[in-house]
C-alpha cells in the first residue's frame, strides 16, 4: 500500500488538512491517507490545545464521508509526540507500506526547528502540497537546501518510488490557505 501520513494538533482540523489529504491522493497515487493526532505538539503550548479526545471526535466528525481518510490515535497508544520518534514507530510496524510523511509547504518551512529533522528525510519520503505563497517558500527551506534528497516538483499525478530520500514537491493545483491558528484566532475576535 501506498500511505500518507499527516501528523498535527488538528486543534482544530479544517477544510485545508482535507485539502492536502485529496490532494495528496491524487497527486502521489496514495492509497489512503492516516492523519497521526498528536498528543501534544512540543511546538506549541499546552494551554492553547484543545484535549486530545476532543480533537480526535472532531477529526472523526470531519472525515466522515472520507473514507480514505482514516483517523489514528497511534501517537498516543506509542506515547510519541516527535515526528522522529512517531516515524521510527511507524517503519517498525508496516515495514512493507511505501510511507510519505505529508505537510503543506508552511510545514517544510518550519521543519529545521524539528528534534532531530536532518534524520526525517532519511526515514521517510516526504510530501510538500503547496500552499501560498508556496515556490518562494520552498526556495528557503532548510530541507531544500539539505543535501543528499532527490526533489520532485508533481503537477499531475506520480507513482514514483515513495522511498526515504524522496521530497516531492506538489505544485499546480488550486491552493488552500485555511489554518487552525487562523480559525483560533478568528473564534478569539467573536
Amino acid at each position: 500500500m501506498r500511505v500518507g501520513i499527516l501528523g498535527g494538533s488538528f486543534n482544530p482540523p479544517h477544510e485545508g488538512h482535507l485539502h492536502i489529504s485529496n490532494v495528496a491522493m491524487a497527486a502521489l497515487e496514495l492509497d489512503c491517507v492516516w492523519w497521526l493526532v498528536t498528543p501534544q505538539n512540543p511546538l506549541k503550548s499546552n494551554a492553547e490545545t484543545a484535549p486530545f479526545s476532543e480533537r480526535m471526535a472532531w477529526c472523526e466528525d470531519l472525515t466522515k464521508t472520507h473514507p480514505r481518510i482514516i483517523v489514528s490515535d497511534l501517537e498516543n497508544q506509542w506515547g510519541t509526540y516527535r515526528s522522529v520518534d512517531s516515524i521510527v514507530q511507524l517503519r517498525m510496524h508496516y515495514p512493507k507500506t511505501e510511507l510519505v510523511f505529508l505537510g503543506g509547504t508552511d510545514i517544510a518551512a518550519q521543519m529545521h526547528h524539528w528534534h532531530h529533522w536532518r534524520m526525517i528525510p532519511s526515514m521517510i519520503a516526504l510530501g510538500f502540497i503547496a500552499r501560498p505563497p508556496a515556490s518562494s517558500i520552498i526556495r528557503k527551506t532548510a530541507l531544500h537546501h539539505l543535501g543528499g534528497q532527490n526533489h520532485h516538483s508533481v503537477s499531475g499525478s506520480t507513482n514514483a518510488p515513495l522511498a526515504p530520500r524522496n521530497c516531492f514537491w506538489v505544485l499546480g493545483h488550486t491552493l488552500n490557505n485555511q489554518s487552525s491558528t487562523k480559525i483560533r484566532n478568528n473564534s478569539k475576535i467573536k
